[in-house]
């Protein structure tokens, strides 16, 4: 595998081959895709406005055709020197759902039971008309109707944020793509997040094949009380409690606030609070990948073995009850570097199961 690089203008015009000192890609699911590119200062002439798309192409293990796999728009630049070091420009980059967290809602909406996808591609066709936001939002099968009204102000990607969010919401990734007029796509995915990536295993410990040389373990206590609040205030601000009472039972009570300022409905307020309800104790981990995807350690290989929303094999055996996983998970996301000669390795990968 081989990665090359390139930067766009906002009018998707070529302007630069890009050859990075070394480059990271982290994708992610539920939230925009980040990259980032080192570049020695005698190679980014072109590199120094934000008003640049980044986009890596990277060829299949296998072999065949180079695919995009990875594409940005510039958020910002930092350049560093010293007398005795090569001048390095780093660009990092965000897909176009990230960058619309740069943009509100400029006049009041409201939707009555439309679909959630309707609502995205709405408000995205609505900041269009303002100026490209370059996110392209394809019709898909996303849930249920939604009843939605947004003020002036509202930021645009937290609104898409919090349909995703809901009770009986959906999953979502960023894609890149090679269109001049739309270098992202917000792919909806409902009602599962993934596949089930039958050839991917991670393991680690004594009896393993070892393709993780570390890991960390975090767990959560559960969320099984929420209120929510939502417009207005003092008595008159709108509010709603929902419990779990098994997991109280087992757990112990475990408060939660939150609040959507923007939510005018009672039964919109309700399925978040009933989204934000965590009733399980929940375990995340973050794991070392040991070797280059295509080193002896049968390291699987991101996008084509396996992508975030995917559930994997997942095999750990550590002397504490933390450290002790048998079974498939699910990949929230990953991150691969990229050295100067285009070389890939899996950096990082974080999953999340219940306990």
């Amino acid at each position: 595998m081989s990665w090359s690089w390139e930067a766009l203008d906002l009018a998707g015009v070529n302007r630069a081959v890009v050859v990075p000192r070394s480059a990271t890609v982290t994708r992610r699911l539920l939230k925009p895709s980040v990259l980032s590119v080192a570049v020695d200062g005698t190679g980014a002439a072109e590199l120094g406005t934000s008003a640049r798309v980044l986009r890596g192409w990277r060829r299949p293990a296998a072999g065949g055709a180079r695919v995009l796999r990875a594409t940005g728009r510039a958020a910002g630049i930092t350049a560093a020197a010293s007398t005795d070091a090569l001048e390095v420009v780093t660009v990092p980059a965000v897909d176009a759902l990230g960058h619309l967290a740069n943009r509100v809602v400029v006049a009041s909406a409201t939707y009555t039971q439309q679909t959630p996808w309707f609502i995205a591609a709405d408000l995205v066709a609505d900041q269009d008309a303002r100026s490209p936001t370059g996110l392209a939002v394809p019709e898909a099968v996303s849930g249920p109707p939604r009843d939605r009204t947004y003020e002036f102000g509202k930021n645009v990607a937290e609104a898409v944020q919090q349909l995703a969010e809901v009770d009986d919401g959906f999953y979502y990734v960023v894609d890149p793509q090679d269109d001049p007029a739309a270098y992202s796509v917000l792919t909806i995915l409902y009602p599962a997040a993934g596949g089930h990536a039958a050839g991917a295993k991670f393991e680690w410990g004594d009896g393993t094949i070892g393709n993780l040389s570390g890991l960390e373990a975090d767990l959560l206590p559960p969320v099984n009380s929420v209120t929510a609040f939502g417009a207005g205030s003092g008595d008159d601000q709108l509010r709603v409690t929902v419990v779990d009472q098994p997991s109280i039972d087992e757990h112990g009570l475990f408060d939660k606030t939150i609040s959507h300022s923007d939510v005018t409905e009672l039964a919109t307020l309700e399925q978040h609070a009933l989204d934000a309800l965590r009733p399980h104790e929940r375990r995340t981990f973050r794991v070392t990948v040991g070797a280059p995807t295509d080193a002896d350690l049968q390291v699987p290989t991101p996008w084509e073995d396996f992508d975030v929303g995917d559930t994997v094999a997942l095999e750990l055996r550590g002397d504490s009850p933390m450290l002790t996983y048998s079974d498939r998970i699910m990949v929230t996301s990953f991150t691969v570097a990229i050295d100067e000669n285009g070389t890939e390795r899996l950096a990082g990968l974080d999953f999340q199961a219940d306990a």
